[in-house]
């Protein structure tokens, strides 16, 4: 029927699928971190459907930085911050992804947490295209989040000593 699109999964013949990660930490003392992390990968994908050749090879990577640092007054930033590189496949182009989160929390007598988070929202925007088609797909996760917690402990504070040894967090 025109204007129809029927979409399932397909088994090619063969799938090579190949990566690498590479992750660094830093910690400079207690009061600053700072961690990266580097992703390569990539797939050789081979094989016909109905006499139309699928075969695609493609690589991509992905990244991400984080840090924590203690500000003064006892409030603590964390930060992360990732990407997603473009990838083409044999029926579909991917662009690149952008993820942000940011925190900042300040605690009291042991006892007494404050928490404000700010995360960005997550898009996915790729093309699908096949003779005699073409398709823009859109996908959002989540708009901006903002987030304020609180959190008290009624029984001893969360450094406590005799809590660690018990190993328990309750």
């Amino acid at each position: 029927e025109a204007g129809t699109v029927l979409s399932r999964p397909l088994n090619l013949e063969r799938e090579d699928q190949y990566g690498f990660e590479f992750i660094t930490n830093y910690r400079a003392d207690n009061g600053f971190s700072i961690g990266t992390e580097f992703n390569l990968y990539g797939a050789d994908q081979r094989g016909q459907f109905r006499d139309e050749d699928l075969s695609a090879n493609f690589s991509s990577w992905s990244a991400g930085l984080r840090t924590q640092i203690d500000l003064i007054a006892g409030v603590q930033f964390q930060g992360r911050f990732s990407y997603n590189a473009p990838r083409a496949e044999a029926q579909l182009r991917s662009l690149g992804q952008v993820v942000a989160f940011m925190g900042i929390s300040k605690r009291w007598n042991d006892r007494f947490t404050l928490n404000f988070n700010v995360r960005s929202p997550r898009y996915w925007n790729a093309e699908a295209f096949a003779p005699g088609f073409r398709q823009t797909l859109r996908q959002s996760w989540t708009i901006w989040r903002f987030s304020l917690t609180g959190s008290y402990r009624f029984e001893r504070g969360a450094d406590s000593r005799e809590r660690r040894a018990r190993g328990s967090i309750r």
